[in-house]
């Protein structure tokens, strides 16, 4: 592919994106991370994110 529709992200993963072969390439801590921060801030501004919770909760359970 070239031109103005080139794309590095689709010339390195674009079979995988037909492919479509979901392998975990993500760690599960880092997720973690950004999910607790993301709900550390909401309570600090006292705002309810309840899907947020629940995938910190089943990110959590993947882990241990």
């Amino acid at each position: 592919m070239g031109g103005f529709a080139s794309s590095k992200i689709l010339e390195v993963h674009g079979e995988r994106m037909i492919n479509r072969p979901f392998n975990l390439g993500f760690r599960i801590e880092l997720h973690q991370k950004d999910l607790n921060l993301a709900l550390s801030s909401a309570r600090a501004m006292g705002v309810s994110l309840p899907n947020t919770d629940t995938a910190q909760a089943a990110c959590s359970a993947l882990y241990s």
